[in-house]
C-alpha cells in the first residue's frame, strides 16, 4: 500500500494538460507549488496530476494556498533504443484549497489556522495500464 504525504504552499504554476501514449489517452499535468516565495531561495516543488486529476486542477489558480496529498511514484521504461530509463514523480492523490491562512511569514513559510478544506479533488487515482511514453 502506498503512503500518502502532504505538502502546503502557494500555487505558482499549473501546466497545460499533455496527452501521452500511442493513442494519446494518458493525461498528465504539472502543478508547481512554492514555499516562502519572498525568500531569496524559495522552494519550488513539482507535482504531477494524472488522468482525472488533470481536469480537477482547473479549480485552482496561481496564488491560492493549497494542501496537496501526494504519493511517491517511480517506474522504469525501456526506450526504443533498448535503454532502461527511470522516472520518479510526486503524484497528486488529492488537493484542497485552504482558507484561514493566518500569515505567510518569509522566514517561517505558511502559517495556518486549523485547516479548512473548501475544494477537494480526488482521493484514489486509477492507474493506467499503458506506459505514457
Amino acid at each position: 500500500m502506498d503512503q500518502t504525504h502532504t505538502t502546503m504552499g502557494l500555487v505558482h504554476q499549473i501546466g497545460e494538460t499533455e496527452h501521452k501514449g500511442k493513442e494519446g489517452t494518458f493525461k498528465i499535468r504539472d502543478l508547481i507549488l512554492v514555499n516562502k516565495p519572498s525568500d531569496p531561495f524559495p522552494v519550488y516543488v513539482k507535482f504531477k496530476g494524472v488522468q482525472d486529476m488533470t481536469d480537477r486542477l482547473d479549480a485552482f489558480s496561481r496564488g491560492q494556498f493549497v494542501l496537496v496529498r501526494w504519493q511517491l511514484r517511480g517506474r522504469d521504461w525501456v526506450n526504443p533504443e533498448g535503454k532502461t530509463v527511470y522516472f520518479t514523480d510526486l503524484e497528486i492523490a488529492g488537493i484542497d484549497l485552504v482558507e484561514h491562512v493566518v500569515d505567510h511569514d518569509v522566514e517561517r513559510g505558511p502559517v495556518t489556522a486549523p485547516l479548512t478544506p473548501v475544494a477537494s479533488a480526488g482521493e484514489d487515482l486509477p492507474r493506467a495500464d499503458e506506459v505514457p511514453f
